[in-house]
């Protein structure tokens, strides 16, 4: 789950927001890769959406 944090100010209020995204992970019919290799392309997934 990615997380991220930002303010926003209405009249004399500031409320601190979090974004939070939440995704599913469907293999589709057909996989080429073994579960190790699978696993290294989710992790740098991942880690590109909390850039």
């Amino acid at each position: 789950m990615a997380q991220r944090e930002f303010k926003m100010t209405e009249g004399d209020t500031t409320f601190v927001m979090k974004r939070y995204l939440f995704m599913y992970l469907l293999a589709g019919p057909e996989c080429s890769q073994d579960s190790t290799e699978a696993n290294q392309i989710q992790q740098q997934h991942l880690a590109h959406l909390n850039k």
